[in-house]
């Protein structure tokens, strides 16, 4: 409560937990009063999901691996398979992936530096991403924050090309099973992504914060959208303390336009070799 009327005196919106309503405070500041108070920083949870209570379509099987290193780094190989993913720290500290042939260690890819807090590492995964029946992979690893910082993640993609692993990054907030979707009869899973978007330029001319759902696929390797695939995507939904799973209307086509392209989280492309070396 102490944290809420401190909000409320700087001029936070109060229909909004946060970045809403930033009136005679900048954008930089807004956010770091929001990773300040705990109270009011939420991780996004179904309140403001895309899906209402009960109404969330199946979840694509997504497999969580272990990790077989005998001493450091991190060796992960999905059952029966003869690729491996290895993750090992490099000389600054950070956390750099390979993927190689479990037999003899041959790269199969280049190495990838991965994006995050090594301490927000969440581990590897294996799903069916494309529709050619290898495994594919996936890195998940967050930014060790705290408040709504804590939820930014961060997701390195193997996505099984023939004879070839493409490689993507992808930026999505606090990812969960749950949201790696079986699109219809397809035999590839679909990936939504979460977006927290804050904007002023809005239908009432005020500040407010949203969530934006947009899905994914990777059929083809890199990540792309195919909002058109599913019925209400891409979907933005307002933050606000009351829970919410419908379409905003504080917000034209072209403000949503424009808001996207002014984002300072939720991109998506290939994933950046690593630059530093391994000791």
């Amino acid at each position: 409560m102490m944290a809420l009327r401190w909000a409320k005196r700087l001029g936070l919106n109060a229909d909004s937990p946060a970045r809403a309503g930033l009136s005679g405070l900048t954008r930089v500041g807004g956010l770091l009063l929001v990773l300040c108070l705990g109270t009011l920083a939420w991780a996004v949870d179904l309140r403001y999901a895309p899906f209402p209570p009960g109404k969330w379509p199946p979840a694509c099987p997504l497999k969580a691996l272990e990790n077989t290193a005998p001493t450091t780094g991190y060796r992960f190989q999905p059952k029966g398979a003869s690729i491996r993913l290895d993750i090992d720290e490099d000389a600054d500290g950070n956390l750099q992936a390979q993927l190689v042939r479990s037999a003899n260690g041959q790269p199969l890819s280049a190495r990838y530096a991965l994006t995050g807090s090594t301490l927000g590492f969440d581990g590897a995964f294996s799903a069916e991403l494309s529709p050619d029946g290898r495994p594919d992979l996936l890195i998940v690893q967050r930014s060790g924050g705290a408040g709504l910082a804590a939820g930014y993640a961060w997701l390195t993609v193997f996505v099984s090309q023939g004879d070839r692993y493409v490689v993507s990054s992808i930026e999505s907030y606090d990812p969960a099973p749950h949201d790696w979707l079986k699109p219809g009869r397809a035999k590839h899973c679909q990936l939504i992504q979460t977006t927290p978007i804050w904007t002023d330029a809005t239908r009432d001319g005020r500040a407010h914060s949203f969530w934006v759902y947009q899905l994914l696929d990777f059929a083809h390797g890199q990540p792309r959208y195919v909002n058109q695939a599913r019925a209400g995507f891409p979907l933005w939904v307002d933050y606000r303390y009351k829970a919410s799973h419908r379409a905003t209307r504080k917000l034209s086509a072209q403000q949503k336009q424009a808001a996207w392209a002014k984002r300072d989280f939720g991109h998506i492309g290939p994933a950046k070799p690593a630059a530093t070396p391994l000791p």
